[in-house]
């Protein structure tokens, strides 16, 4: 009984504004949304959606037979309302939230949650926006995508997925971010012109030289680090001897001013 309850006070809320017959999802429609949407499911398939306030009868809104016909108008029966289950959406000022709880989703809406998100996400951008992005060069993006490519031999990337993966979604509005996705470009079409990588269309995948091209870059950096660190073991000879030289060194000016002024 009280579990029907909470399903049915989520229903009452979820539908008490008619959704319109096109969402915005991208800037700037987004921004000014704050939509409810309620399904009801019969296992995968979503075969009701709701299309205003609940009448005496039921619901008001759109059956679907299967997932390429088209909906048909009609009124599900409140009797039948416990047949499905439930899964309410929530599309707030460019965000957009999913419950298939009815007790997660009226928490959320009693505690204005997606309110405190948009202000935590709000924040984080700002704080992003401050922090500098940090360039990858040519061979570690081209490490990242031979990574990528063994985990998932039909990865692909583009500019803005390479950078999504690097500096998360939150590049799209740093201040920088035509300026580094600029760089990028140029990073994956060199690549490509060298034959490191296939392009297809808008995007890019591993071609097998660029296995030699890695191995060479390691091996290269292999014995970068060996000549460093004989440099170093030099350096740290050369200074041990003229510690170990420096005591000598004063003896003898002693010996020799002691001789001179002696004499």
């Amino acid at each position: 009984m009280f579990r029907r309850l909470i399903s049915y006070i989520a229903i009452f809320i979820a539908t008490r504004r008619p959704v319109p017959p096109l969402i915005p999802t991208s800037p700037p429609g987004d921004r000014k949304n704050n939509i409810y949407m309620l399904r009801l499911r019969e296992g995968s398939e979503v075969r009701f959606v709701a299309s205003g306030r609940p009448i005496r009868q039921g619901l008001e809104g759109f059956w679907f037979s299967s997932i390429s016909s088209g909906g048909l108008k009609c009124v599900l029966l409140r009797s039948s309302i416990s047949d499905f289950s439930l899964e309410f959406e929530h599309y707030y000022q460019g965000f957009h939230f999913t419950y298939r709880s009815s007790l997660t989703f009226l928490l959320h809406y009693l505690s204005r949650f997606a309110f405190f998100y948009k202000m935590y996400e709000h924040l984080a951008q700002r704080r992003f926006n401050r922090t500098k992005l940090v360039r990858r060069d040519r061979m570690r993006v081209l490490q990242y995508i031979q990574e990528q490519t063994l985990a998932d031999r039909a990865f692909q990337v583009s500019t803005t997925s390479l950078m999504t993966d690097l500096f998360s979604r939150r590049w799209v509005s740093h201040p920088k971010q035509a300026h580094e996705g600029t760089y990028y470009e140029f990073v994956l079409r060199s690549l490509a012109d060298e034959g490191n990588l296939v392009k297809a269309s808008h995007s890019y995948s591993l071609a097998p030289k660029a296995l030699q091209t890695l191995s060479e870059y390691e091996e290269d950096n292999r014995r970068h680090r060996t000549t460093l660190r004989v440099q170093i073991i030099l350096a740290a000879l050369t200074s041990a001897l003229i510690v170990i030289g420096i005591p000598q060194a004063v003896a003898a000016a002693i010996q020799a001013y002691q001789f001179f002024v002696g004499s």
